[in-house]
């Protein structure tokens, strides 16, 4: 959670410096021309960007054996069914 304003400050930065002409359009019409452009830049940031914790994205995930099947039916709601196997 510290990171969040360093994150944002620096996104802001990356755009003055490589795209300002998205910020120009974006202060002009008050909306993204081109968003797969915007969003990719968006990207290419935060591939690029480091957190003060490194470069850690999720913890490792704990690995269970498990089976997953949809279900729908009218008594349960259609979401995944996640049982136990073995």
């Amino acid at each position: 959670m510290a990171d969040v304003g360093r994150f944002e400050s620096e996104l802001l930065d990356w755009f003055r410096t490589r795209h300002a002409d998205v910020l120009a359009g974006i202060r002009e019409s008050g909306k993204v021309d081109d968003e797969d452009a915007f969003e990719a830049a968006i990207i290419a940031f935060a591939e690029q960007f480091e957190g003060s914790i490194g470069a850690v994205l999720a913890p490792d995930a704990e690995v269970t054996d498990t089976d997953s099947s949809i279900v729908d039916a009218d008594t349960t709601l259609p979401e995944e069914d996640i049982s136990e196997t073995g």
